[in-house]
């Protein structure tokens, strides 16, 4: 049992977001992932003014841009599924491709707990 001011029935706050939240952040990862493949493919990592450190720089930077990408999916995921309670192990559906696309519109669409969006 939770003991706050508010007395014994008080329950800790959920961590949770609304599906305007999620689709914000989803836009967020989704130009974040684009903007590194387009400068990998366009070759901007090499043409770093022709200094090796300044390449090496740059694909660190795109390494990084990738892995925040795909921490920003792995949370908003789960904690989307958290807010009308389904399992945060469905988020691994989010990565696999074509389920990723029904997993996306459920969680964009289906409105959350009593509360939320």
């Amino acid at each position: 049992m939770f003991e706050t001011i508010d007395g014994p029935e008080a329950k800790p706050p959920r961590w949770t977001i609304g599906r305007g939240a999620y689709f914000a952040w989803w836009v967020l990862e989704g130009l974040l992932g684009f903007a590194c493949v387009w400068a990998i493919n366009n070759g901007q990592l090499e043409d770093a003014g022709g200094d090796p450190r300044g390449a090496s720089m740059l694909a660190v930077l795109a390494v990084s841009a990738v892995v925040a990408a795909l921490l920003i999916r792995v949370i908003t995921v789960i904690l989307r599924l958290k807010d009308f309670g389904a399992s945060a192990w469905v988020s691994i559906l989010a990565f696999i491709p074509i389920a990723n696309l029904i997993v996306d519109g459920f969680l964009i669409f289906k409105p959350g707990a009593q509360g939320q969006e």
